[in-house]
């Protein structure tokens, strides 16, 4: 009964969740990535002519989802609302032989919690490769129970495919395929095909990127940016090693982890190889958080992912107990269903999905001074203020293909920060735009919101003043609200280049 009535209020939480939230906007990296996609169309090579640390995978399932959904924001929330549900459909599929609700119970609180975090964590790469990880553990546990080599092979292409939108998924692939393999091996059955198949799952994504890099004339560069770029990526804007301690997960969910820390000390008889397989997944979840080191809500997902489906089927087994198991099952259901799904929901509902203020006075401003002519003669300095998201919105192509500004504005000198600005000068010199916007933003919020991010390259700033005249300065009047803080919404300014 206790479980019956827990998964009708984690179904009408989530059906509330979908029908207040289906209009959202198309924000976040999401309309990064498309706008990368889009100059790939106009011509520009990924990592040769767009500096981006983004993998292939990420342009490869925007691909797939204009061409399955199409290409607005409707599009994007119906990808993301498919996400969750082939989640929660994995979820069921692994906890089937324990107890479907623990999938539910798993399944549709990753969906709140991702729904709480806000509009711009929406189709985020990491949340597209948690669920692949739990459909390719999903087959790797059918491939065990059923003896069925070809899920092995199918666990091999989901991994596959999620390291090619983050590489960290990489030695994850082959650490699980050799537990199942070892695993085999204690039990006498045969290795030698599931080996095969699940190393040639692995391998077929990573040899698709790598033609597709050759055909782009751009294996050099995307070496380049895994060897130089990705790495000094990940230092700007890190948090300390002591953040991690205290928010490896969502604050919410902390109730729930001392609930299930408490009840798998005392658990003892679901102590097995597959308990171990989505043990290993979680510790790759924290491992992932820690080595991107920014905190980002989105960079939790893998590791929410799992322990959601450990607690839900610690939680139901240990319904089947008496006395204090029995009571921390009852507890850890009751915080899922009775508290953080409602709570999540609640706090979902109340975002703005509008599409934000700024884009729209921006695209009001570009359109007086000449819309779609801008193409190739306009250059956004800003990653994240708006300025990318409405030259995708205008189909208008950027001056160069150089699209982060903390690369070129980040506090923290280096060869790698030295060469970028080296190559963008050039680009500069070669054809220099007749527009430049300037956002108060900076990439990874390093040094605040101001315009005074321009100072810390004094030679671009003078050259800005030099050979272009401020056109205009706007801020909106009304604060953001994508997530559960209001925030000040982006200031931006357009600079008109002098008459020679």
């Amino acid at each position: 009964m206790l479980k019956h009535v827990g998964a009708c209020i984690l179904v009408a939480c989530a059906v509330i969740f979908v029908c207040s939230t289906w209009h959202w906007s198309f924000v976040g990296d999401e309309a990064f990535i498309r706008y990368v996609n889009f100059l790939m169309h106009h011509g520009m090579a990924p990592y040769r002519d767009i500096v981006d640390i983004n993998m292939p995978g990420a342009y490869a399932v925007d691909w797939l989802v204009v061409h399955l959904f199409g290409s607005g924001s409707l599009a994007w929330r119906i990808f993301d609302f498919t996400l969750m549900g082939l989640a929660t459909l994995a979820a069921v599929a692994i906890a089937w032989p324990y107890d479907r609700f623990a999938g539910i119970y798993a399944g549709a609180l990753f969906m709140l919690i991702h729904g709480r975090d806000g509009v711009a964590q929406a189709g985020e790469r990491d949340l597209t490769m948690s669920v692949l990880l739990l459909g390719a553990v999903a087959l790797l546990f059918y491939a065990r129970r059923k003896n069925c080599w070809v899920a092995t092979a199918f666990f091999g292409l989901l991994c596959g495919c999620a390291s090619i939108i983050k590489p960290t998924v990489i030695p994850l692939g082959f650490v699980l395929l050799l537990m199942l393999i070892v695993d085999r091996r204690r039990s006498r059955l045969p290795i030698l095909v599931h080996l095969i198949g699940g190393i040639a799952g692995l391998l077929i994504p990573l040899l698709l990127t790598l033609l597709f890099l050759l055909r782009e004339h751009a294996v050099s560069a995307f070496l380049y940016t895994l060897d130089r770029l990705l790495p000094y990526h990940a230092s700007i804007g890190r948090l300390p090693m002591s953040y991690f301690v205290w928010h490896s997960f969502a604050s919410d969910l902390v109730p729930i982890v001392a609930v299930w820390l408490a009840l798998a000390g005392l658990q003892k008889d679901w102590r097995n190889w597959e308990r171990g397989v989505l043990l290993v997944c979680l510790a790759f979840g924290l491992v992932s958080l820690i080595v991107q080191g920014k905190g980002f809500p989105y960079h939790r997902y893998p590791s929410e992912a799992f322990l959601l489906l450990l607690a839900g089927i610690d939680f139901t087994l240990a319904l089947q107990r008496h006395g204090k198991l029995k009571a921390l099952g009852v507890v850890g259901l009751g915080l899922g269903v009775l508290v953080l799904a409602p709570i999540s929901t609640i706090k979902a509902t109340r975002y703005q999905g509008k599409t934000p203020a700024t884009s729209t006075m921006l695209q009001a401003d570009l359109n007086r001074l000449g819309g779609k002519a801008l193409s190739r003669n306009i250059q956004c300095i800003d990653n994240v203020g708006g300025c990318i998201l409405t030259l995708n919105r205008m189909q208008i192509v950027q001056s160069t293909g150089f699209l982060y500004d903390c690369y070129l504005f980040a506090p923290k000198p280096s060869r790698v920060q030295e060469d970028y600005r080296a190559r963008f000068w050039h680009e500069l010199q070669v054809h220099p735009p007749k527009v430049f916007v300037v956002t108060n933003r900076l990439c990874m919020n390093v040094r605040g919101s101001s315009f005074n991010k321009l100072e810390q390259w004094p030679q671009f700033e003078e050259y800005l003043r030099a050979d272009y005249t401020l056109e205009v300065q706007r801020t909106p009047p009304t604060e953001v609200r994508w997530w559960s803080q209001s925030t000040q919404p982006t200031s931006y300014r357009i600079y008109l280049r002098k008459a020679n």
